[in-house]
């Protein structure tokens, strides 16, 4: 399966394609070495829990609209916490705070954090302490910013290889419900990787490009990602794009 995909992926790079490839096992870290003949065409990006890093997955940071952000950010917290639109009490605080950090300078998830504490109430109180237990995880730097952060994913090259350090990803036959907290935000961190590949599915539509999605049954499992992957198909149906789902 991996070497079938690896395969498709290379000879429409040699052909003058472009390419994306979330890795969420790090498995193509030695590519540039042994593709000595495209070496200089390939991008890889390690996004590990360093600290020049954090930020680099924040919805706010990462999309380059500021509208596209606040949408991810919603996406990203409501799965992240569990509160759905059909939650009257906390949905409309979540939004109202997300929807003040998108209008704000410095737009970043730790910031609404900072807009619920803001508000004071136990509702409010209550969501901000759920969003702030996800930051003690050493490697959830990477999608929890301040709205500082100035580092960007480039995916410019022809080739490029998205690879996430301490990605722990859910056994294929675990439910959403039995999903651990770093399940979660690992899933989080493929939601907002192939969100991102929107982007570049709408670059150049003279190019043809691929979003390749390895172990995508990671995020094809929940409902978010599974309404992901259909945008992701419908745009590369009209941007001269393919989106690979590689899964067992």
């Amino acid at each position: 399966k991996s070497f079938c995909n690896n395969l498709l992926v290379y000879y429409s790079v040699l052909f003058g394609g472009q390419a994306v490839i979330l890795d969420p096992k790090s498995e193509r870290g030695n590519w540039k070495a042994t593709l000595p003949e495209i070496a200089e065409e390939i991008n890889i990006v390690n996004l590990t829990s360093d600290k020049e890093n954090a930020g680099l997955l924040d919805p706010f940071v990462i999309m380059k609209d500021k509208e596209d952000g606040a949408t991810l950010a919603k996406e990203i917290l409501t799965f992240l916490t569990g509160i759905s639109t059909r939650d009257g009490d906390k949905f409309p605080v979540l939004i109202s705070a997300i929807s003040k950090v998108s209008e704000s300078e410095h737009r970043g998830l730790l910031n609404v954090i900072t807009e619920l504490r803001k508000e004071n109430t136990p509702i409010a109180n209550h969501i901000a302490n759920h969003i702030d237990s996800f930051t003690n995880y050493d490697f959830a730097h990477l999608l929890f910013s301040d709205g500082t952060a100035k580092n960007t994913i480039s995916l410019d090259n022809q080739l490029n290889i998205i690879q996430v350090a301490d990605l722990v990803l859910p056994d294929k036959d675990t439910t959403f419900d039995e999903y651990t907290t770093i399940e979660l935000l690992s899933v989080a961190m493929l939601i907002v990787i192939s969100t991102f590949a929107l982007d570049f599915i709408n670059s150049d539509r003279s190019i043809f490009k691929i979003v390749d999605l390895d172990e995508a049954w990671a995020f094809l499992n929940v409902a978010q990602g599974e309404t992901l992957s259909n945008k992701l198909v419908r745009a590369g149906r009209a941007m001269n794009a393919g989106v690979y789902f590689v899964t067992q």
